[in-house]
């Protein structure tokens, strides 16, 4: 998305993934928005829900302390 760009929400869900080590996250509150074609997750967002980052060349890691 462009910076200043807004989009309209379709609506709001809960997506589920499985990383690579078969481990499932469970994202609430996830907004479709129709006309993007990226999908797009706020690190600001996570990490005002406790969760942390570490990055290394260009893999960043995304993970919640227990």
């Amino acid at each position: 998305m462009e910076n200043s760009a807004t989009s309209t929400v379709i609506r709001e869900g809960i997506v589920q993934f499985c990383s690579y080590d078969g481990c499932i996250t469970t994202l609430q509150c996830v907004c479709h928005v129709f006309e993007s074609s990226n999908n797009l997750i706020s690190f600001g967002t996570l990490h005002g829900k406790e969760f942390n980052f570490s990055s290394e060349g260009d893999l960043t890691k995304v993970f919640k302390d227990v």
